[in-house]
Formats: structure tokens, sequence, C-alpha cells
């Protein structure tokens, strides 16, 4: 099917992966807009769907049901990364679905995004596969003593990582996680965080709004700030290049949220994506002409 002529007017049914907050704030936008939302794999009671037509109060995995709701919707989005991908590829086989499974797969896996960006010249912090205490331990001293060990999958808000120095029990610290493989992640000093959210169409445009200043507060996004002092005219435009690379690369169709670094030096390092709204992006619902969730809208 050719994506340029999938176009699902008002009055068609789009179907919402997951329930929660920014499954709400997007029902609320297509609503407004003349369409009709359905949310599959939320609770009984979900922010989304205290908003939407229907709710499907079914797991994510129960493929039966995933073919029903398929007939009853006319495209997907989700928004939330912790979906099965094996969700959206059954999905797949009825209706299209908004981002596709290759850009899901590689959020949901830190080891898997991290690669994917370094294999298209995108800059991060160093980072290496961890399998044991005794590779964690090497690990640690290759990348200057002073590293940030992170499960490759759930973790958020600052859950499922450890700040690790030469001095760091390591067999200790590799019992707690309890998992077969982890990223190390070497810490880089910056002087500011930021991110940008992007949106890209069926014919390959793509839009941004102005990246966004953040603040964290026990690693849960406290403060966001649009426009800022603090990001350059370059670090713009690098932000603009760098998430245009990602929505080219994955053939991405629908909203993605980049979070950076900014080094002493300015230049700007990848921390992790996003394939849907994001938390920052917020404010554009009210400081902008158009908010992240009716470009997520406009997109799929």
């Amino acid at each position: 099917m050719s994506l340029k002529k999938h176009v699902v007017s008002p009055g068609s049914t789009i179907g919402m992966l997951g329930g929660g907050q920014l499954g709400r704030m997007f029902a609320l936008a297509a609503r407004q807009c003349g369409y009709g939302v359905q949310v599959f794999g939320d609770p009984q009671v979900s922010p989304a769907g205290q908003v939407s037509e229907r709710s499907w109060s079914v797991p994510f995995t129960d493929h039966d049901a995933l073919r029903q709701f398929a007939k009853h919707v006319d495209v997907v989005t989700y928004e939330q990364e912790n979906i099965p991908v094996a969700t959206v590829e059954t999905l797949l086989e009825h209706v299209p679905v908004f981002p596709g499974p290759e850009l899901l797969r590689a959020a949901q896996h830190r080891l898997l995004e991290k690669t994917a960006l370094r294999k298209i010249g995108i800059p991060t912090a160093e980072f290496l596969k961890i399998t044991s205490a005794d590779e964690l331990r090497r690990g640690i001293a290759d990348l200057g003593g002073d590293a940030i060990l992170k499960t490759v999958t759930l973790g958020y808000d600052g859950k499922g990582q450890a700040r690790v120095c030469n001095e760091t029990d390591c067999e200790e610290i590799w019992r707690s996680f309890s998992v077969l493989e982890a990223i190390l992640e070497q810490v880089v000093p910056f002087t500011h965080e930021l991110s940008i959210v992007a949106s890209r169409f069926a014919d390959g445009t793509c839009s941004f709004f102005a990246p966004v200043l953040n603040y964290h507060e026990n690693h849960i996004l406290d403060i966001s700030i649009s426009p800022s002092p603090l990001i350059s005219d370059r670090q713009t435009r690098d932000a603009q290049q760098i998430a245009r690379a990602i929505l080219e690369h994955f053939d991405v169709i629908g909203v993605l949220c980049v979070e950076f670094f900014a080094t002493l030096d300015g230049r700007l390092l990848v921390n992790e994506i996003a394939p849907r709204p994001h938390n920052s992006g917020h404010l554009t619902i009210n400081a902008c002409r158009s908010s992240q969730f009716e470009q997520q809208l406009r997109a799929v």
C-alpha cells in the first residue's frame, strides 16, 4: 500500500495502543478534529479510555483481540514504547500502524538503540555491552573509571540504572541487576539537557518544534523551557539534523522525541529516543499553533 494514497479523513477512527496520559491528550486532540478514537490494552479505567469511544481492556499479547480491534479502526498509533513488537506486526497484517516496528524495536532496547544510532553516524556517549561482573569491571576501567550501568529494557525515570566507578563492588551490583545483559555508558560532563520533538509525514517532509531545555529532579522531568538562551543556534540546527536523520533512517511516519546532552564544547550527544509525543513537548499544547498531539494526528 502506498503511504501517500493512505488518507485518513475526519470521521474515521484511530486506534491507540496504550491508555495513559499521552493517549488521553492524543484522543482529545483527535476528537476536536473530528476523529473517533478506540484504545487497546488499557486497564478497565484509564486516562485515555475515559475520553475515547471504546476501550479494549485486553493484553497486548491477545492476537485474536488485536485482529478484532483492527476491524474497528482505520489506522493505529501508540503512546508508549513498551508495546510488544509482535503486537504491531499482527496489526500490520490488517491495518496501517505508525510509527512502524523498526523504530519501536530499537527504542525499547538500549543496546539496539545506541548501536543503530552509531551506525548512521549519530553521536552518543561511549557504551559497552555487559554480560558479567568481570566485563563490568573491565568496562568501567575502559570508560575512564566513571560510568552508568543500565538495564537494556524497561528502565525509565532513573529506574534500572546505577552509577559505578573503579571502587564499585562489581559482583554485588551485577547480582542486584539480575539480568543476562546490560549496557554500560560513559559519564559525559555536560552543561545542559535538551530535547526536540519532530514529525515526519507520508510524503517524507519533516517539521520540528523548537528545542526544549529540560531540568530533572531525581531523574524525573521537572521543568521544560522553550525558547531558552542556553540552547544555541548551532545546537538547534544540530538537533534538527539529528532528528531528521533518525526519522528518515527508520522511515518514521509520526512523532519522535530525541533527548540530548550538550557537552562542554557545545556538541550534542543523543541520550535516548522516544517514538511518540514526549512530556517535554506538553508545552506545545498552549505555546504553539499546533501541539505535538495534533502533529501526531496529522502524520498518521
